[in-house]
């Protein structure tokens, strides 16, 4: 079976694929061939008259071989310490972070101004200065976590996604975000996060509003939009705006990168799982295939822009899989970024300040 990504043609094949695989289809099946690789660097796509910017297909190159980093704005943390991890990060040979900052954090903004709200925002300014002073590309997001149980339906709207409350109170933060970056470099990039599991139709109407919030103060800086699922990017209606890049979160094997891990349901039942059989690598591969072939038809740049595994599972099956994704990624043309740094899917331990070695050779080595 030889893939052609044609208009509608390659996702349908993709989703035949996904109805086999998850339909418990054989270890033995056929396997999926690789796409050719389309470097962004190289990419025939590159200032096309329709479709995302050069600077927007310039910034994500820029965004390869990334690493999330979570921005704790309500403790003090000292300038030199936003530097100590921005050289930490450099050094190790990641070439871009992105930045998220919990909408909590900075729910003031929505209401009157105050000196533990400002001391936030300074916090914040030292992070992406220091940054972006090691020559990094940052991506600023913004993250609703709403929790669980009666505190997270409380704020959850029928569409799966969170409320119009929290909504608009995303708005006004990135209204005032945007006017604050309006003069920093173009390597830094705003993302739009979407919640994962909301319809379609409320994640596109969201995603414009909250682009108009930010165009009113910075016309031609990228924006992420954070779509998070593959499998639905084809539901995404991308609006009349050329500086724009798309955000997807890979998981898969999802019983392998969260066995045990905290919070999800079942995961004690998954300790021991191993990664990566072949159909185990086929499932992997299919959600990159999904967004490669919308790129190409729609010629917008997509960013994997998280993948991680939970920090118990062995370190030699980890690198295994962070090494997989990494590869499949960028034989796609996909730049990627590793979603946690230092938390309990990260690779990195800052009281003893050591790299997890095994996992910084997967992300960042030949």
């Amino acid at each position: 079976m030889k893939m052609r990504c044609g208009t509608g043609s390659c996702l349908a094949a993709v989703g035949l694929w996904l109805a086999l695989l998850w339909g418990g289809a054989s270890a033995q099946a056929q396997a999926l061939p690789s796409p050719p690789s389309t470097p962004l660097t190289s990419s025939p796509l590159l200032g096309a008259a329709s479709g995302a910017s050069r600077q927007a297909w310039a910034a994500a190159a820029g965004l390869s071989r990334g690493i999330g980093l979570v921005a704790a704005l309500e403790s003090s943390t000292p300038l030199s310490e936003g530097r100590e991890i921005a050289d930490t990060l450099a050094q190790a040979g990641f070439r871009s972070v992105r930045l998220t900052v919990p909408q909590a954090s900075l729910r003031a903004l929505a209401g009157l101004q105050n000196r533990e709200q400002a001391a936030r925002l300074t916090v914040l300014d030292a992070m992406v200065d220091a940054l972006l002073a090691r020559g990094l590309s940052v991506v600023l997001a913004l993250r609703d976590e709403p929790g669980h149980g009666a505190a997270a339906s409380a704020v959850q709207d029928k569409g799966g996604s969170v409320g119009p409350a929290r909504h608009r109170e995303a708005m006004v933060i990135w209204q005032h975000l945007a006017q604050r970056y309006a003069t920093r470099p173009q390597r830094l990039l705003f993302e739009v996060s979407l919640v994962p599991g909301g319809t379609g139709a409320v994640k596109n109407q969201r995603m414009s509003s909250l682009l108009k919030a930010i165009r009113q103060s910075d016309a031609t800086r990228v924006v992420v939009v954070g779509w998070s699922e593959a499998v639905g990017v084809s539901e995404l209606r991308v609006p009349a705006d050329r500086h724009l890049i798309v955000g997807i979160t890979h998981a898969e094997p999802f019983r392998f990168i969260r066995q045990g891990a905290p919070g999800v349901s079942g995961s004690d039942l998954w300790r021991g799982s191993t990664c990566c059989s072949p159909q185990e690598k086929q499932l992997m591969a299919l959600p990159l295939d999904i967004v490669h072939a919308w790129s190409l038809e729609h010629r917008y740049p997509v960013w994997v822009q998280e993948f991680s595994s939970y920090q118990n599972i062995p370190a030699e099956l980890r690198a295994r899989h962070a090494r997989l994704v990494r590869q499949a990624a960028e034989e796609r043309g996909l730049p990627w970024a590793y979603g946690d740094w230092s938390g309990e899917f990260g690779v990195y331990d800052p009281v003893r300040r050591e790299w997890e070695p095994s996992m910084l050779r997967a992300l960042t080595g030949p």
